[in-house]
């Protein structure tokens, strides 16, 4: 029987991590609100490519090898979806991994179709990464919230990830051999991707966070540890608010949505070997995600709502 993962009493608060508000604009379909929160911990690199690390088949659908062979710590990002292999996964959490080390990370199975590799170049590697969509992630992250509020087991359904691909690819009118969430990426986040670079915003100065709010009410929070860090992470995240079509465009009390999730409760995730920093996964009833702090400083945050 699983051993429910230990609630501290511990908050984004209690951790002295601080938030500020630099400005909000709308765009696409939505709104952006602008963030500072500190202290980043700036030691930690955030490669701008998946091949700065050597991510590796293991034979098992919820596990990857990744290398770091960067000479600092390197942060990999949760709900990056890699392709290659003996079929496309995505990183199920955020997880730094130190300089020289390897690390077991869990992973989804995001193409149900295939169980072989595409070609003898890439049966044992991975690369071309890209984010999942902003409706996928909030799935995943809904479905890691409820399994561990239910079992203490920090994980979304491998079947839950196929259905919802199932219906990532119905929505999107795409079609797929191998039912891969690739194909949505391919296809209709590729015209959001474009729109977004467009439209050419840049954060302002000192921003290392923002909130982002579709048009359907929902909304998601990243930081990263420094400015230049989330500059790289912006790219893959403003595609979300010209990917979400319908309803009116978003509006929400930054401060007030800031103000209750930097005081809710949050579960220490088991250690991974070779990783790096504490992970902490919040799991509220409308609300999931996961925190990295490093040597008391912010390495990652990433929490969705669905609308």
């Amino acid at each position: 029987m699983t051993q429910p993962l230990p609630i501290l009493d511990t908050t984004l608060a209690s951790l002295s991590i601080r938030w500020e508000v630099l400005g909000e604009r709308a765009v696409g379909g939505g709104r952006v609100v602008w963030l500072r929160v500190d202290p980043g911990a700036a030691r930690v690199r955030v490669p701008s490519a998946i091949e700065a690390l050597q991510v590796e088949e293991t034979g098992s659908v919820p596990r990857l090898l990744v290398r770091n062979p960067q000479k600092q710590p390197v942060l990999l990002a949760g709900n990056l979806v890699v392709k290659g292999g003996w079929q496309t996964r995505a990183i199920e959490r955020s997880v730094v991994i130190a300089a020289g080390a390897s690390v077991l990370v869990p992973v989804r199975c995001v193409e149900a179709g295939r169980w072989s590799p595409e070609s003898a170049g890439t049966a044992r590697r991975f690369g071309d990464a890209e984010n999942l969509g902003i409706s996928m992630r909030r799935r995943a992250q809904r479905m890691k919230g409820d399994e561990l509020r239910s079992s203490g087991r920090y994980s979304a359904s491998q079947q839950g990830m196929w259905a919802s691909v199932t219906d990532e690819l119905r929505s999107s009118g795409v079609e797929s051999g191998t039912s891969s969430y690739t194909a949505c990426l391919d296809q209709g986040r590729a015209r959001a991707r474009q729109a977004a670079d467009e439209a050419e915003i840049e954060a302002p100065a000192g921003c290392n966070a923002a909130l982002l709010v579709p048009s359907d009410g929902g909304w998601w929070l990243e930081a990263m540890p420094t400015p230049k860090a989330f500059a790289k992470r912006l790219q893959r995240l403003l595609p979300d608010l010209y990917e979400v079509t319908g309803g009116a465009r978003g509006a929400v009390n930054a401060s007030a949505l800031l103000e209750a999730v930097w005081r809710e409760p949050l579960t220490l995730l088991p250690h991974l070997e070779g990783a790096l920093g504490d992970s902490f996964a919040l799991a509220a009833p409308t609300h999931s995600g996961e925190v990295i702090v490093l040597g008391g400083a912010l390495a990652h945050v990433s929490i969705g709502a669905t609308g």
